[in-house]
């Protein structure tokens, strides 16, 4: 019986799942969040755009290696082709970006500086066009 025979069997009616991360909870943190979700729940039952005016803002890191998915790194075949992957060059680079999401409408994406610091991040913010986020936030009323 061929390897390929074995492991299709093996892995037959499956698929591949991606483990999705998350932000890890501490046993004492669950009562907060429950709070919170029911108030949450509750404005918006009282003021169905509620939801809507809410500002949600996130900031990431980019490198020249970017985002690799190693579940499509694996090569089919019959003989070892020696294949490598080039990493740790020697004039890496990465970029910080923020950006902002109220409804329906994205404010950004910004460069920040490369280290950030709550001075910077201060003076970062008052350089972004704060008349967008103000637009963006107003547009919608409870």
């Amino acid at each position: 019986m061929s390897p390929w025979t074995i492991w299709s069997t093996l892995h037959e009616l499956l698929y591949p799942y991606h483990i999705q991360r998350v932000q890890g909870l501490r046993p004492t943190d669950f009562a907060p969040w429950r709070a919170f979700c029911k108030k949450f729940c509750g404005r918006c039952r009282n003021y169905p755009a509620f939801a809507g005016r809410i500002l949600v803002t996130d900031e990431s890191c980019f490198t020249r290696l970017g985002i690799v998915n190693f579940h499509n790194v694996h090569m089919w075949t019959d003989a070892n082709p020696h294949a490598y992957r080039q990493q740790h060059l020697q004039d890496e680079f990465s970029i910080n970006v923020w950006a902002a999401l109220v409804g329906n409408n994205i404010t950004g994406p910004f460069e920040l500086p490369h280290r950030l610091n709550g001075k910077l991040w201060r003076q970062t913010l008052d350089q972004i066009n704060k008349s967008k986020l103000e637009k963006n936030v107003t547009k919608k009323s409870c």
